[in-house]
């Protein structure tokens, strides 16, 4: 487990984010809005997840690929924010065994990794987003995570609830796992 510190962006009050709709902008510091996080699977045969990877074309390829019903994958959680990229952790068991992610295996990683990693940065404005997998918000997690963040949670059954059905619309989703 390793933390890649990435470069800050300016904190200066003359920042401004909109939504497009109005000429109105909204001051805010970057450094402090919101950490995105995620778990991803890396199959090691080679496997794509077709939920997460879809190729358009203009006409149907009727190309069939076999695949082993579980391919051997290892799974990977990071988190991305303003200051960089907390991550990855890898989850693995004591025989380093690549493992699936339960909501105390999760738990443990948010307790004995993540935790650690942000006592070493100047967080206390930190907003946490995640989605709602059902490993992520296991009740004991959500109330580590409500103890830890106050009301600057995101999440499903948390302060600021994960809208249900919703897409997974962050960078992690679709910038950083397609990167690595």
């Amino acid at each position: 487990m390793s933390i890649l510190a990435g470069k800050n962006l300016p904190s200066e009050s003359s920042d401004a984010l909109t939504d497009g709709s109005s000429d109105e902008e909204v001051p805010v510091n970057l450094n402090y809005v919101l950490e995105f996080f995620d778990v991803a699977h890396f199959w090691l045969n080679g496997y794509v997840n077709k939920q997460n990877c879809r190729i358009w074309s203009e006409a149907n390829p009727q190309v069939y690929v076999e695949t082993p019903l579980h391919p051997e994958k290892l799974t990977v959680w990071c988190a991305l924010w303003a200051g960089g990229i907390i991550g990855p952790c890898f989850f693995k068991n004591d025989e380093d065994h690549n493992v699936i992610v339960n909501g105390d295996r999760y738990r443990a990683m948010i307790t004995n990794f993540f935790i650690p990693e942000l006592n070493n940065h100047d967080v206390q404005e930190l907003w946490f987003q995640q989605d709602g997998a059902t490993c992520h918000t296991v009740r004991a997690t959500i109330d580590l995570l409500k103890d830890t963040f106050g009301d600057r949670l995101i999440s499903r059954f948390g302060p600021v609830n994960w809208p249900p059905r919703s897409c997974d619309l962050t960078p992690l989703d679709y910038f950083l796992c397609g990167y690595v």
